[in-house]
């Protein structure tokens, strides 16, 4: 029974699709916008504003979209290295999260029947699917040099 809810454990756990990170850049007049503060962590040199926004003045120039299957080893966007790196290459200081939510795209599950005379027993195990969606703002400080 606990190899076949590990496999199923480890089935659920391992994206499809490692991930996927759509950039579209913003175009339009460049207008700082002053913020208000919130809470943030550091990865890579990137500040990710988990709540609020940047306390100075800053602009967007794009959106990132991540998509990527959840599970028990996949990580979360917010902190991602990958992201980071996608913010720094299009010349941004920090990701704001607009948004995330999960999506259940599907169950992993197995059954385990065993026995001996006239007494069977089963056990069932299933896991849900997720996909996390996570919306940043990427923007570059008015100030930074």
């Amino acid at each position: 029974m606990k190899r076949g809810l590990l496999v199923a454990l480890l089935l659920a756990s391992v994206p499809a699709s490692a991930l996927h990170i759509r950039y579209q850049a913003y175009e339009g007049p460049v207008q700082p916008i002053q913020g208000a503060g919130g809470t943030k962590i550091v990865v890579d040199g990137v500040d990710y504003w988990t709540t609020g926004t940047p306390p100075r003045a800053y602009i967007v120039i794009g959106i990132i979209d991540d998509r990527r299957r959840t599970g028990l080893i996949t990580k979360d966007a917010i902190g991602s290295r990958a992201i980071a790196a996608k913010v720094r290459e299009v010349g941004g200081d920090a990701a704001v999260v607009m948004d995330q939510h999960d999506n259940v795209t599907g169950f992993v599950g197995g059954t385990q029947v065993f026995g001996s005379g006239s007494y069977a027993f089963a056990t069932h195990s299933s896991l849900a699917v997720t996909e996390a969606l996570t919306r940043f703002a990427v923007v570059k400080y008015a100030d930074a040099k």
